[in-house]
């Protein structure tokens, strides 16, 4: 049987030297931020070519779509986007996002 590892999402991700490299992060069973939430702490880091990262997007854009057509994830936006999804029954909340990306 192979570990599995559980994620609650993607902290940084970076190009260096031609590699992608995400740190995946998982909530803090212990510490607490100022406002009483569990800050997100590194779990491992993802490496991969990019290649292998854009056919990793492709791969998690189908899973959106087929999530979404079970009704699983929701549409939050009027644009359709994958980045529009979220889950069934979430409470609203948006997750952190990368600072990579602003």
């Amino acid at each position: 049987m192979q570990d599995q590892i559980f994620i609650d999402g993607i902290g940084e991700v970076r190009l260096v030297d031609g590699i992608i490299r995400m740190d995946l992060v998982a909530l803090s069973a212990r510490r607490r931020t100022k406002e009483g939430g569990p800050p997100p702490e590194f779990v491992t880091q993802l490496v991969m070519s990019p290649d292998a990262f854009m056919r990793m997007i492709r791969g998690l854009g189908e899973t959106v779509r087929t999530l979404q057509d079970r009704g699983v994830l929701v549409r939050t936006d009027g644009d359709g986007g994958e980045g529009d999804a979220a889950a069934a029954g979430d409470s609203g909340e948006a997750a952190a996002a990368s600072p990579n990306f602003d």
